[in-house]
């Protein structure tokens, strides 16, 4: 990982999708490495918490529930609940689910009006792994 400065008061950060994907592996273990407790367990709980004004989001990361307009940022009829993902800029996710015992990385491009069908997509690799325990 790495970060650039974009002038005085911007930064973008630049990661791998092993990267994203060991993120992705953190968040599933309840913020722990290696059995070690790197981030308390309860911020990571207050991470996956419905917000009060929207259902469908926690802090920082998308829950796996229809949002409060009613659109779906994932596959809450597909996937287990405790699914998740952290949703970038134009089409890049970090989809974890610990049920499933899964975390997905898919970085690319995808204009807003192909969303619809990313989504979809990235809903059918979920499903190969069925409901988890």
């Amino acid at each position: 990982a790495a970060w650039l400065l974009l002038g005085r008061d911007k930064a973008v950060e630049v990661n791998t999708a092993r990267d994203w994907a060991k993120f992705g592996e953190f968040l599933r273990n309840g913020g722990a490495v290696k059995g070690a407790q790197a981030v308390p367990r309860g911020w990571i709980d207050f991470m996956l918490a419905p917000s009060p004004r929207n259902p469908g989001y926690g802090a920082q990361v998308w829950l796996n529930r229809p949002q409060v307009d009613g659109h779906l940022a994932l596959f809450p009829d597909r996937a287990p609940a405790s699914l998740f993902a952290c949703i970038g800029h134009l089409g890049q996710y970090v989809i974890v689910s610990p049920a499933q015992k899964l975390t997905v990385v898919r970085l690319g491009k995808t204009d807003p009006a192909d969303r619809p069908e990313l989504v979809r997509r990235l809903g059918n690799i979920v499903a190969l792994y069925g409901r988890g325990s």
